[in-house]
């Protein structure tokens, strides 16, 4: 006969990790609908009522893990800034190439992103600079969620510039700082560009033309 002394442990046990699961999905499910949803349209143009329909989930679920919709919105951006380390930052600046190559990567992987955008509906410019245009006046939490990511940004390039600095392919003197403010400033700029003309040909185009602003004549040979 079965002790059930010490099966009932294993089996709560069990459900303990199955309910987790289903609360981690269903949190999930919100998050990356809301994110989509957003990135599509608008944070204003879509509520909460929309996001759980399209999540599949009860409204009442929605407020067991968020207190707000901009509580929703500040977990969204996390996310992206996830999603922007794996699928841009890490890959575009691996030390496998030199310095400026990386940075040529980073604007390559923008264009393959915009191509994937174009293929999916239709190029919906930065997730990160849609947000801020739209919310940075009406909630410092947004606009300091966003600042943080494109510091992140700059951070990375202006390491990346300074080793191309030591590598000699820029003057010593360069300022760095400078280089990469202007660099995301111009990436910004191009994401707004390739949304409005919905023609990643044109970020691919002008994408090139970034290293102007390092002093550069071009892109620098693969």
């Amino acid at each position: 006969m079965t002790d059930r002394s010490k099966t009932l442990p294993r089996l709560d046990r069990s459900v303990k990790r199955a309910k987790n699961v289903i609360i981690s999905t269903t949190r999930e499910r919100i998050l990356n609908t809301a994110a989509e949803l957003w990135h599509a349209r608008s944070y204003d143009g879509v509520g909460v009522a929309e996001v759980c329909a399209e999540a599949g989930v009860q409204k009442g679920s929605f407020f067991h893990f968020f207190r707000s919709k901009e509580d929703l919105l500040l977990a969204v951006l996390d996310l992206r800034r996830e999603q922007m380390r794996e699928h841009m930052l890490e890959p575009a600046f691996r030390a496998d190439v030199p310095p400026l190559q990386r940075i040529q990567r980073y604007f390559d992987l923008m264009g393959q992103h915009a191509d994937a955008a174009i293929a999916a509906g239709g190029m919906r410019g930065c997730p990160f600079g849609n947000l801020a245009s739209e919310l940075a006046t009406r909630s410092d939490a947004v606009r300091e969620r966003v600042a943080a990511v494109f510091d992140e940004t700059r951070a990375t390039l202006r390491k990346t510039l300074r080793e191309a600095a030591k590598a000699g392919d820029l003057p010593m003197d360069s300022d760095v700082s400078a280089m990469a403010a202007a660099l995301v400033t111009y990436m910004q700029g191009l994401a707004v560009i390739g949304k409005t003309y919905n023609d990643p040909r044109l970020l691919r185009r002008l994408g090139a033309q970034a290293f102007s602003l390092l002093g550069l004549r071009g892109a620098p040979t693969k």
